[in-house]
């Protein structure tokens, strides 16, 4: 069994949106799927595979965490919105809904199927329970931060959310190899969510190590 199989790790998204005048419009919390990809970079995190004591005790030929590159060079660093409906499962990657969007690989996504940001805000004190870690990113009263469709301009439901880890530098994104990224997380919402260019939302992630 693979060293990410052993990881527990779950976590919670939550959604707020205020409209223009500074109102709540709408709130929501549910799950989310740790996806295998997003165990990878955490198992590599936690076992250093680049650190001289990974070399040591005689695992330098082990490729169990660099089928796709050495995830430990990837850090949390973006929360993306879509329009997808397709089921959030474990095997699921960044590189394949990029293939499924019709994207090359290394590249962004398509801004008018999903939108990413960095985060603004993240936590690893005062967090309930104690093993949970919180990130955050904001997306503005503003047309570059609203999902839209490309023929018609309208804004489009929200879908889907999705952490994201990246290896490369904090701004994003870039259409870039050298900006590759992996799935963290990923959940697709029971009902979409509309946001208009007149709102804004907060996307909230918290994750749990453990049960």
């Amino acid at each position: 069994m693979n060293i990410s199989d052993q990881i527990q790790m779950k976590g919670e998204i939550n959604i707020r949106c205020v409209d223009s005048n500074g109102e709540f419009r709408w709130e929501h919390s549910q799950p989310n799927l740790i996806v295998n990809e997003g165990l990878e970079v955490m198992a590599a995190k936690i076992f250093d595979k680049a650190s001289d004591t990974f070399t040591n005790v005689g695992q330098a030929d082990d490729t169990s965490l660099t089928e796709s590159g050495y995830a430990g060079n990837f850090h949390i660093a973006e929360i993306g919105v879509g329009t997808s409906l397709s089921p959030a499962i474990a095997s699921q990657t960044y590189n394949g809904q990029l293939a499924i969007h019709g994207n090359a690989e290394g590249t962004r996504f398509d801004d008018s199927k999903i939108k990413i940001r960095s985060l603004n805000n993240l936590k690893i004190d005062n967090i309930k329970p104690e093993n949970s870690f919180y990130f955050q990113a904001n997306f503005n009263n503003i047309a570059n931060d609203t999902l839209k469709d490309s023929p018609n301009g309208v804004a489009v439901a929200i879908n889907e959310v999705m952490l994201i880890a990246k290896n490369g530098d904090y701004l994003s994104p870039k259409p870039s190899a050298i900006d590759e990224r992996k799935f963290i997380a990923r959940t697709v919402l029971p009902v979409g969510f509309t946001k208009y260019e007149s709102d804004s939302i907060a996307v909230t992630w918290k994750l749990q190590l453990g049960s």
